[in-house]
């Protein structure tokens, strides 16, 4: 090859990565971390809380607007989980100036089922944490945190986990398979 031809490829292989390096710039801002559903992040409950950072600079794009929380849902993040256990817990500690809320959804991301009421019990900070009981083993459930403000917080970034209360289970821990107890007599409990 001569050189002009040498220079033709090197130009065009130039133009190529930098459109390539922009098409994935684009598309990581018009997407950041689960922005929306189909971009939740996986989660692996654990038996113990084991933390994941989540962010959620650059989420402009909510999809939801008909969960029952409080706040401003203007900065949200999806993450999504499969259920090990019946009864599970989400924890999510938000960063100094990050008001956490979250809510559980069940379905899928084109039809999400809320699972019980949004939780935010807490201001910037704050640890949020639910136990949620009856769930499906081997569903998919979806988690939308976000904070509580109207604009986006100085501090942008939390901590999330999901993690089995009770590893291998509780054998009663549903009103269709509580344990019966009889009038005056006494029953020791082993896992309380």
């Amino acid at each position: 090859m001569n050189n002009s031809t040498d220079n033709l490829f090197k130009k065009a292989n130039l133009k190529y990565l930098i459109l390539f390096l922009f098409s994935l710039f684009l598309t990581t801002q018009l997407f950041s971390q689960g922005d929306i559903c189909l971009t939740a992040t996986t989660l692996i409950p654990g038996t113990s809380c084991s933390y994941v950072t989540g962010d959620v600079s650059g989420n402009t794009v909510q999809e939801l607007t008909d969960a029952t929380c409080t706040g401003i849902l203007n900065d949200d993040v999806y993450f999504q989980f499969v259920a090990t256990e019946p009864t599970m817990t989400i924890t999510v500690d938000g960063s100094a100036s990050f008001d956490a809320v979250f809510a559980l959804f069940g379905g899928s991301c084109a039809a999400l089922v809320q699972e019980g009421d949004c939780v935010d019990i807490t201001a910037n900070g704050g640890e949020e944490t639910q136990t949620f009981y009856g769930l499906t083993v081997g569903q998919t459930y979806f988690i939308l945190v976000y904070d509580w403000g109207a604009g986006i917080p100085a501090t942008t970034t939390f901590d999330i986990c999901v993690f089995e209360p009770c590893p291998g289970g509780v054998p009663n821990d549903l009103c269709s398979s509580a344990t019966t107890l009889a009038l005056n007599n006494t029953l020791v409990a082993s896992n309380i």
